[in-house]
């Protein structure tokens, strides 16, 4: 029984370090990883000195029958326990597959491919958008963006900033942030200066800060902006 228990006392622990890294969020996962391992460690160490000083004046039933009565609580709260927290909605996997390319699409919250911050969902018009909480670059799913093209949208959804946007748009190799599959340069042909990426599995688009207000309304400024900018490649 020594042996068994030496032996999945690090599985246990590395299991429910695990399970509790599921529930953090990236931007604080360091932090309460690092808290997790010094709780784990701090009470293991605590736990073996208070049990030894116990254990010197009681027998092995008795230490016994303290730590079987110990897990048996322990047990009968994590049974009955129900966190009461704000409920979530599970996000899920689908399979995608677009022209010779095919990906698992993640359907939930994603990561922003430039700058790697989280991405949170803007609703419009009952439709949900992603947002990068740092960089402002917004990620489109397949036909999104032909919707809100309009300056009503553009308004309401693009509130970064174009001169960090424009930092932003210098990086055009990455993945795609929904499948995975590969990010294809785009020229917008009304407006050849705006460039932004789009998936050649899904279909989805990413543009960054100040692009979709400038897609939105087309000037005469564009017609010159459109000839002082060179051919993408």
């Amino acid at each position: 029984m020594l042996s068994l228990w030496i032996a999945m006392l690090p599985v246990v622990m590395v299991s429910v370090i695990a399970l509790a890294m599921a529930i953090c969020s990236s931007g604080l996962s360091a932090t309460q990883f690092a808290i997790y391992m010094s709780v784990a460690n701090l009470g293991h160490a605590f736990g073996s000195k208070l049990y030894g000083l116990s254990s010197e004046g009681a027998s092995y039933a008795q230490s016994y029958l303290f730590l079987s009565s110990l897990a048996a609580v322990l047990l009968f709260v994590v049974l009955f326990h129900r966190h009461r927290g704000e409920q979530q909605n599970t996000p899920h996997h689908t399979l995608v597959v677009g022209g010779a390319e095919a990906g698992a699409f993640w359907s939930g919250k994603i990561r922003c491919p430039k700058c790697r911050a989280d991405m949170e969902q803007v609703d419009f018009d009952d439709t949900e958008i992603d947002r990068c909480t740092t960089c402002s670059g917004i990620w489109f799913d397949a036909g999104e963006l032909e919707i809100f093209r309009d300056k009503k949208a553009a308004a309401a959804i693009d509130t970064g900033d174009a001169k960090v946007g424009k930092e932003s748009n210098r990086i055009d190799q990455y993945p795609c942030p929904r499948c995975s599959g590969e990010m294809v340069k785009v020229v917008d042909p009304q407006q050849t200066h705006i460039w932004y990426e789009t998936c050649s599995a899904c279909s989805g688009s990413f543009l960054d800060a100040g692009e979709l207000i400038d897609l939105s309304k087309i000037t005469i400024s564009d017609f010159f902006k459109g000839l002082l900018t060179p051919e993408r490649r």
